[in-house]
């Protein structure tokens, strides 16, 4: 649980999309989606770190956008 306050990582389902269009032969641009499904986790924290419950709870939701030309 200690690992899981300082770098959480808790999400275990997700769902992405994406899409490219070719406005022509050279151009290309590309749009991207992820949404992770909020997850929570509890557990007990060391005592050498203070002791007790931590509860960490997360969702993430990400955009891409990407552009490429070819010469």
């Amino acid at each position: 649980m200690l690992f899981n306050i300082l770098a959480p990582g808790v999400v275990t389902d997700h769902v992405t999309v994406g899409l490219t269009w070719t406005p022509s032969p050279n151009q290309e641009l590309t749009v991207a989606y992820m949404h992770a499904f909020a997850n929570s986790v509890t557990g007990p924290i060391p005592a050498a770190f203070g002791g007790g419950t931590a509860n960490i709870n997360l969702s993430e939701d990400s955009l891409g956008v990407a552009y490429r030309w070819r010469f």
